[in-house]
């Protein structure tokens, strides 16, 4: 009978002691899960970020590029034409307006701005609607004669949601990955920011989980 206690008690001191390993194995293996799925989260995040403003940076020297051929046309009092702003070769669409904000000069057809809501005093905005989301870059340019301002289009996202092989819609592929993003005009605090190469706001970005 002794015997037979003995070896219950060591055959429950097993048991328990197993139990024990294998609870504390679990315990180690979802600690471990949960910080490699924070850490790679954190880093994926990281990474997108990285790529997106790296991309942005790009684009801002393809603007300056652009605007100083337009500002080019402008100096010595050239005088206004659309046949010197069809010849240049522009990276990116742009419109002209006058000094009373009317619209004189658009390179695309195919993007649609509401001027209204364009803060003239801001170097870089960012809009967002039912056209999409854009980034414009806005100048003012002046000949002598007359003033202008000089809007430069970056297409974040194109309107609309119907994919083809003909239409682009949604995310600008250049810039993200997919649409599992969300877009801040103004600073947030749990954001990304995106900033020009001076160091300024451009937009907050969040990243999804997917993206």
């Amino acid at each position: 009978m002794n015997e037979n206690f003995a070896f219950f008690i060591f055959d429950q001191m097993t048991y328990k002691s197993r139990s024990l390993i294998i609870l504390v194995s679990i315990s180690i293996l979802l600690i471990f899960l949960i910080l490699n799925f924070f850490f790679f989260k954190k880093t994926g995040e990281e990474k997108s970020y990285q790529v997106l403003q790296s991309k942005i940076l790009e684009s801002e020297m393809g603007l300056e590029s652009d605007s100083a051929l337009i500002a080019d046309l402008f100096l010595n009092d050239s005088v206004f034409s659309f046949a010197q702003l069809n010849s240049v070769d522009n990276q990116f669409p742009f419109f002209l307006l006058d000094a009373d904000k009317n619209l004189k000069y658009w390179s695309d057809f195919d993007i649609a701005i509401d001027f209204k809501k364009i803060n003239f005093s801001s170097q870089y905005q960012v809009l967002q609607d039912s056209n999409g989301a854009v980034l414009l870059k806005i100048s003012e340019l002046g000949s002598g004669k007359s003033n202008f301002f000089l809007i430069q289009v970056l297409r974040l996202i194109y309107p609309g949601t119907i994919k083809n092989d003909y239409l682009l819609t949604g995310p600008n592929p250049i810039y993200f990955g997919n649409e599992k993003f969300d877009l801040f005009e103004i600073p947030q605090k749990e954001s990304f920011h995106i900033v020009d190469s001076n160091g300024n706001f451009l937009f907050g970005i969040d990243f999804g989980y997917g993206y």
